[in-house]
């Protein structure tokens, strides 16, 4: 708990005061659209199931914007612990995520099928124990490009084609999510990650604050490993609620990596913009 404690306070001290006020009451960011940028702190109670481990983790987010949202930085620490079926169990800090966002583009035309271009850096750093199956024991790097394209007036698609590459080995292991122990079982050999993903947001923004979405989501090692099936599948969807500058949102995440491991995440979210 130390180092958690620790991390929150480097994140107060060190996250540059870019924070944009806007008017008391205002609606001012939808949770639910992937190409826009607001300061808000996340609060993010979450279970994780699979196979031969459970994991109930806290992750705290905090992101800062400037420049109108064109530009912004978050930070995202995650704590917990993973019991697994053997009896062995580990608690402590997970990988730490740390996020560039950079809106390219954006139409004056409303008309135009693109509205919103933006690329995105994210980079995990080693920060769990990657024994104890709470990271990966290397660094992850994966750059984005999401589109924003509008469907109707309240619904749009966001396709997002990411890569993600390790700068060392990770035992097999292709995420920071879900957690498990190293090695995995059928994905025992040692590797980096080189791997491309796309998904693509189905979403529905409403007026009154109400959003919902589900993202769909395919990796494909581009690196595969002898005898290993080379894509993952994932299923996310999410509702939730904003009243004014804090929210509320639910969200279920379904995983199946090959056709080896089915696991599956819950996760209560509390946002604060400010």
């Amino acid at each position: 708990m130390k180092d958690f404690t620790l991390c929150v306070v480097m994140l107060s001290v060190l996250t540059p005061a870019y924070a944009e006020n806007t008017e008391e009451g205002k609606m001012v960011f939808n949770p639910a659209d992937p190409t826009a940028a607001a300061s808000h702190i996340e609060a993010t109670g979450e279970y994780n199931k699979g196979p031969d481990v459970k994991a109930p983790l806290f992750r705290l987010t905090y992101d800062v914007d400037w420049g109108e949202g064109k530009y912004s930085f978050t930070t995202e620490i995650p704590y917990g612990s993973a019991d697994y079926s053997d009896g062995m169990s580990a608690t402590g800090l997970g990988d730490i995520r740390l996020r560039y966002f950079h809106r390219l583009f954006s139409a004056s035309d409303p008309d135009k099928s693109v509205q919103t271009i933006v690329g995105s850096l994210d980079v995990f750093a080693p920060t769990g124990n990657a024994s104890e199956g709470l990271g990966l024991g290397t660094w992850l790097i994966a750059p984005t490009v999401i589109f924003d394209i509008p469907l109707s007036e309240r619904w749009s698609v966001f396709p997002g084609p990411k890569l993600k590459f390790s700068t060392g080995k990770t035992l097999g292991r292709s995420s920071p999510f879900p957690p498990g122990k190293i090695p995995i079982p059928g994905r025992e050999s040692e590797d980096y990650i080189f791997a491309f993903e796309l998904e693509a947001y189905f979403t529905y923004m409403d007026p009154g604050g109400w959003w919902f979405y589900v993202d769909p989501i395919i990796e494909w090692d581009l690196l595969p490993e002898p005898d290993e099936d080379n894509y993952e599948a994932t299923v996310k969807t999410q509702i939730g609620k904003m009243w004014g500058r804090w929210g509320l949102g639910a969200e279920g995440t379904f995983f199946v990596a090959g056709e080896k491991t089915q696991d599956y995440q819950l996760r209560a979210i509390f946002f604060y913009y400010f």
